[in-house]
């Protein structure tokens, strides 16, 4: 298939829905169950070489937490290197696998995204129910190896305040440059810790108001960081977008796409936020790779919700 008539695609791919942790705001409860759904390697493989193949595809590799997995991770240095750069890999960063085979191939993925809620014990253990020295250890092996690591933050009611002025500058002082930010979502256990996480309307446009003459690190040139909103943010963004971009911040609007969220049973949602067994719209292992492309042809893969990032805030280049 060309190139060029191949189609964008974004996939979430659970590996496992086992987790070593239970975060009180996991969008799919990872951590709860007490059967772990465990996927053949070899499919996994082969959804993951299907994708890249029909597919222009961006692949979200997750758990529960995929460094439980081990074996996974070792058994993809079959893949190219034209498709491990499609593969972004989420994780606790709780576990060091030193393993020589991993490192090589995490040293060709498109990122390896390490999850924490701030700069302090305090705001780490209040989410996660751990401290962050040995995150952070992690996070510097795995950067140190050469692997690209990205720190993946949620934004809430307990974090915000300190992300520009403290939990930045934390990071990017031990070396750190690249960054995602996402606001948090009632999803999942979320749902239940609403109050515990969201962000008010009045903090988030006092973020706003910090971000838009936020100088910090300026100086850095190969800094990445993005903030990623869903819909509800999107006309208050909107409306400091020429004081944010005055501060050599870049607003974008994020089109809809084609997108899939694969769970480890195999259940296919459109939605990556989705975990409501009723709007399932099929299972791939239950179906050939022909059967499913045959499915997808026919399908509109197209979806935003009010959970879904609609609105991006990054650091112009």
């Amino acid at each position: 298939m060309r190139e060029h008539t191949r189609k964008q695609i974004e996939v979430h791919l659970h590996t496992n829905d086992n987790c070593n942790l239970k975060c009180i705001h996991c969008y799919n409860r990872s951590g709860e169950k007490t059967i772990c759904s465990v996927p053949n390697i070899e499919r996994l493989l082969e959804l993951i070489q299907y994708f890249c193949t029909e597919y222009n595809a961006e692949i979200h590799l997750e758990g529960g937490e995929i460094f439980l997995r081990p074996e996974l991770l070792s058994a993809m240095n079959c893949l190219s290197i034209e498709i491990l750069q499609c593969i972004t890999i989420t994780t606790n960063g709780t576990i060091c696998i030193e393993e020589p085979e991993t490192i090589a191939m995490l040293k060709k993925i498109h990122a390896l995204r390490v999850s924490v809620e701030g700069h302090t014990d305090e705001q780490q253990y209040f989410v996660r129910g751990i401290t962050l020295k040995n995150v952070v250890r992690n996070a510097l092996f795995y950067k140190n190896k050469g692997i690209p690591v990205w720190m993946r933050l949620t934004m809430t009611c307990q974090n915000w305040e300190y992300l520009l002025d403290s939990t930045l500058p934390y990071y990017i002082n031990l070396g750190f440059l690249n960054f995602q930010i996402y606001e948090f979502q009632t999803v999942g256990r979320g749902e239940n810790n609403k109050s515990l996480l969201a962000v008010s309307d009045d903090a988030f446009v006092s973020f706003l108001e910090k971000l838009k003459v936020w100088k910090g690190f300026c100086e850095k040139t190969d800094l990445q960081i993005r903030f990623m909103f869903s819909r509800i943010r999107q006309e208050t963004i909107h409306s400091y977008k020429e004081q944010l971009e005055q501060n050599n911040f870049k607003v974008e609007d994020i089109p809809q796409e084609n997108g899939v969220s694969i769970h480890a049973d195999g259940s296919v949602y459109l939605c990556a936020w989705d975990n409501e067994k009723s709007h399932c719209i099929l299972n791939v292992y239950n179906e050939s790779l022909r059967q499913m492309t045959v499915l997808f042809e026919h399908m509109c893969l197209t979806h935003q919700c009010s959970h879904c990032s609609a609105v991006r805030i990054m650091l112009s280049s």
